[in-house]
C-alpha cells in the first residue's frame, strides 16, 4: 500500500467515474492490522468516559499555540502547492 497522492480537485472530480469498483478495491487494501486503528477510537472514548484517562486542565501559552498553528498551516499549504506542480 502506498498513499503518496493528495486528494486534489481533479481527483475529486474524477471520482464519479471510478466509484463503481471502489468498494472492492478498499476491501482488497484492508489488512488485519487495520483493526487496531478502527478499534482504537471507541476504546479511547470509553476510557475517557470512565475517567481512567484525564485531560490536563492547565492553561496553555496562547501566543505559542498561535505560532505553531500558523507555521503548520503554512507548511501544509506549501506542501499541497508543491504537490500540484
Amino acid at each position: 500500500r502506498e498513499f503518496s497522492d493528495f486528494v486534489t480537485v481533479n481527483t475529486m472530480l474524477a471520482s464519479s467515474s471510478v466509484s463503481a469498483g471502489l468498494g472492492e478495491a478498499a476491501l482488497e487494501l484492508f489488512r488485519p492490522g487495520d483493526l487496531i486503528y478502527i478499534i482504537d477510537f471507541p476504546i479511547l472514548g470509553f476510557l475517557f468516559y470512565k475517567k481512567w484517562i484525564r485531560l490536563d486542565d492547565r492553561s496553555f501559552n496562547k501566543r505559542a499555540s498561535f505560532a505553531i498553528t500558523a507555521l503548520s498551516s503554512m507548511l501544509f499549504s506549501a506542501n499541497l502547492f508543491l504537490a500540484e506542480i
